[in-house]
């Protein structure tokens, strides 16, 4: 589009993505210094957004842009403070595309770490929500965790925790990092269908193409009794994703039990054991080790 080719332009990049990265490291060149959890609101002032409120409000948040070149952003008082906290590091990105613009007004926000938000094509949104992550999960720190816990489903907990950021974002994250093919879901029990559908998937692939997927393990699937089961388990498993049933990697824990809802890391590598031998399957105590 005219507006990623702009953005281009400004930052020297051969990608849309890779522009909204040197934009980032510009603004915050003491970013991959910060301990996390990193505090969006400080950014923000840098930034100029002199105003952030919390209120209540249809989208996930809006931010406007003042006569004197000021910004201010009002937040969703009904969503949790991980959700505030990735909205407002969405507006952040906003900013480096109002500077382009020059101009003044509003912009509104459809969705926020969403399943369709995480798989648009490479629009503004988009581009924002890759900043977001970016900003809230700095590459050298959130790298330092996933090396010590590894592509597993306590590495998405773990790292939510300690980035106060939404399972699905860290989930996302790790999969936009790791040079493997994973697929991470967060599944809850229907009980009227008698089965587990996904709440949220992250993509194979991050592409322009790439479709929200929804699975479902139903009780003729020989993972529906290991998602019934236990605390968590490791292995591999037959299942369908969304085609035949197969046989799958799969690292799963319990999140909640009622409704019963848990997380899988799918490992989609001929050497997905190897890839996760040097993990535990809890994260405790986990060694240090290279991934690649």
């Amino acid at each position: 589009s005219p507006m990623e080719i702009s953005l281009c332009r400004r930052w020297d990049a051969p990608h849309p993505v890779v522009a909204i990265h040197n934009a980032i490291k510009a603004a915050f060149p003491d970013l991959e210094q910060m301990t996390p959890p990193i505090d969006p609101y400080i950014l923000a002032k840098r930034r100029g957004i002199k105003q952030v409120s919390v209120g209540e409000i249809e989208t996930d948040g809006c931010m406007s842009k003042t006569s004197n070149g000021d910004y201010i952003v009002e937040l969703n008082a009904a969503h949790p403070e991980t959700r505030r906290r990735f909205t407002l590091a969405h507006e952040i990105g906003h900013t480096f595309f109002f500077d382009l613009l020059q101009t003044e007004g509003n912009r509104y926000r459809a969705g926020d770490c969403s399943e369709a938000s995480f798989h648009r094509d490479l629009s503004e949104e988009h581009l924002c929500n890759v900043a977001a992550s970016e900003i809230l999960m700095p590459g050298t720190q959130f790298m330092s965790g996933v090396k010590k816990y590894g592509p597993t489903a306590w590495a998405v907990v773990r790292l939510s925790s300690e980035f106060r950021t939404s399972l699905q974002a860290t989930a996302w994250r790790i999969s936009w990092l790791l040079p493997y093919k994973i697929i991470s879901c967060c599944w809850e029990y229907e009980r009227a269908c008698d089965a587990y559908q996904t709440v949220w998937t992250t993509p194979l692939v991050a592409s322009r193409k790439s479709p929200v997927q929804r699975y479902c393990v139903d009780k003729d699937q020989p993972a529906y009794k290991k998602f019934s089961e236990g605390s968590g388990f490791r292995g591999w498993i037959w299942a369908s994703l969304g085609g035949p049933v197969d046989r799958y990697f799969m690292d799963g824990l319990i999140l909640q039990e009622q409704p019963r809802r848990l997380i899988t890391v799918i490992v989609l590598e001929a050497a997905a054991e190897q890839v996760l031998a040097p993990y535990l399957e809890d994260g405790k105590n986990s060694p240090q080790r290279e991934l690649f």
